[in-house]
């Protein structure tokens, strides 16, 4: 991306998520300016995200509970693992992404996603007796 349309970009970014500083001029300068904005946005969350990896893990503890079979369910550990990939990516592209996003949709989807995570991991966990 140019220059002049990345700069423009972070100009957005910080009229729309509130930024009181400017973004500067260099490139390295502007991948700091925004990771620091956006991680200190993402330690807000860190309670929202851990209340939904409990919600899903205790959802998926009662669901194998519930299981007549109650074996191990290697799709869902599967999918869990590759979730939690997932989760980093999402938190990693949100803070170096430079487009403006709303908090509350960026908040809804990361707990989501942990949730979910956290469901899997627990209903598909290994069972050693």
């Amino acid at each position: 991306m140019p220059p002049p349309q990345r700069l423009a970009r972070l100009l957005q970014v910080q009229r729309l998520e509130h930024v009181l500083q400017a973004p500067p001029e260099g490139y390295l300068n502007q991948v700091d300016w925004l990771s620091t904005h956006r991680l200190a946005r993402l330690t807000g969350m860190t309670g929202l995200l851990g209340v939904a990896v409990l919600v899903g893990s205790a959802e998926g503890v009662a669901a194998r509970q519930r299981d007549v079979l109650s074996g191990f369910r290697l799709k869902a550990w599967t999918l869990a693992v590759l979730g939690l990939g997932l989760l980093g990516v999402g938190v990693g592209a949100y803070v170096l992404l430079p487009v403006p996003l709303d908090m509350r949709q960026v908040a809804g989807v990361l707990a989501l996603l942990a949730a979910v995570v956290g469901w899997r991991l627990m209903y598909g966990r290994p069972y050693v007796a």
